[in-house]
């Protein structure tokens, strides 16, 4: 239960708002439902004009009459006397359902009504808000350090309510700077990054900040001198994930990819991708039932003079299969000759060792009495394709025309084994 004290502000025109028939408003309502999912019922108090906001659980619906429980129960219709409703609401996010139905009746928290034969639309955001759960806040600005939870999220802004305790601080906050701000799921780090504040408001029972996210761009790495060639795969892979702040899954096309990141275009409306934030669990789906997994950040993200966004991830972590994986895909879309850890004839390559040198006389003369230990060596190495092992072959036609091989020597140091061409 809310009560938010507010002069009556002035409603939009009424030209303003889309009128939407009752049948799609009982759609909507057993929707709701379905989720598990609330409704805000607004009485107005006869007397001092304050907001009296209560939140709803809608049940089915087939006709006119709609019932609902509050989510908080112990309310009786004697609490209600200096109230007169006037509404009630839902949203998805993005657009706001008003519906002036007709109060009937409230026993033991179920409230009865009478739907009319039409309620009203009215598109209040341009980007889609989504309620959040359970997702730890820690807001930091010159020492200054408030805890609380983050409320609700977008691409654009996101609102954190900041626990009572935090009371007394809140005097303290210069609006015109910034927060540092870190979101957690369970301890885990999903979002770190330099907010502005768009508002500030303060009840009782706690505050709440709005937020706006300032940078465009993070750098996660040090700048390279050669950049990663990106390849437009066809078809396009398709970047799942379950969201960290949201918690629902996102499918977006990678329109570009490299062995270092990719990049997405989102739908303006349903954008929830911020630079800074971290993404434990992703999937790149090549095609059905062959996909790579890795943990990546959204690096960037631009808006083009058309509204298009386009939004970069850069790998984090990723299995040394699943990297070798991806870097053959791209050798070949790069160079249809170009393999990488290649399933390979280990025969014809011991001809092409002969053939171009590489194996001379007098280096033959070392290893010819061991020379089966080789062959099953070889053979382990280049078509069980272990870990520790990776090797690129050139192929034209069928033939072997140039060879290299690296062994992992340490962590991160891989010696140059063969170089033959």
């Amino acid at each position: 239960m809310k009560l938010l004290s507010v002069s009556p502000s002035e409603k939009p025109q009424r030209e303003e708002w889309k009128e939407i028939r009752r049948d799609r408003l009982i759609n909507s309502l057993n929707r709701i439902n379905f989720h598990d999912e609330e409704i805000f019922l607004n009485f107005r108090h006869t007397k001092y004009h304050k907001i009296l906001c209560l939140a709803a659980k809608p049940q089915p619906c087939a006709n006119n009459v709609f019932h609902c429980y509050l989510s908080e129960p112990g309310l009786s219709e004697h609490d209600l006397q200096s109230y007169s409703f006037e509404n009630f609401y839902f949203t998805d996010g993005l657009k706001k359902i008003i519906v002036e139905a007709k109060f009937e009746e409230l026993t033991s928290s179920k409230i009865k009504f009478l739907l009319p034969e039409t309620c009203f639309e009215i598109g209040s955001r341009k980007v889609r808000r989504h309620t959040c759960h359970s997702i730890a806040a820690q807001l930091i600005q010159d020492g200054l350090i408030l805890e609380g939870s983050l409320n609700d999220f977008s691409a654009v802004s996101f609102s954190v309510n900041v626990s009572p305790q935090y009371l007394s601080d809140f005097e303290n906050i210069e609006q015109n700077s910034t927060f540092h701000v870190i979101l957690k799921k369970d301890s885990i780090v999903c979002y770190s990054g330099i907010c502005e504040i768009l508002r500030l408001s303060s009840f009782s029972e706690g505050s709440t900040i709005v937020l706006k996210p300032i940078k465009n761009q993070i750098k996660r790495f040090k700048s390279k001198q050669y950049r990663s060639l990106r390849q437009k795969l066809v078809p396009m892979p398709n970047a799942v994930f379950i969201h960290p702040l949201i918690e629902k899954k996102i499918n977006l096309k990678a329109h570009d990819i490299s062995g270092s990141g990719f990049s997405v275009e989102e739908d303006p409306e349903n954008s929830t991708l911020i630079p800074g934030m971290i993404i434990p669990d992703l999937r790149i789906e090549l095609m059905n039932n062959v996909e790579l997994t890795c943990q990546a950040q959204v690096v960037y993200r631009s808006v083009d003079e058309v509204g298009k966004i386009q939004c970069g991830f850069a790998f984090l972590d990723m299995s040394l299969k699943d990297q070798v994986s991806l870097s053959s895909l791209l050798h070949q879309a790069w160079n249809k000759k170009a393999y990488v850890c290649t399933n390979v004839d280990v025969d014809q390559l011991w001809d092409f060792f002969f053939d171009t040198d590489f194996i001379y006389p007098e280096k033959y003369s070392f290893i010819y009495e061991n020379k089966e230990e080789f062959k099953k060596l070889y053979k382990k190495l280049y078509e069980n394709n272990p870990e520790f092992a990776v090797n690129f072959i050139c192929k034209d036609r069928g033939a072997v025309c140039a060879h290299l091989s690296m062994f992992r020597f340490y962590h991160k140091t891989w010696i140059i084994n063969h170089h033959a061409a």
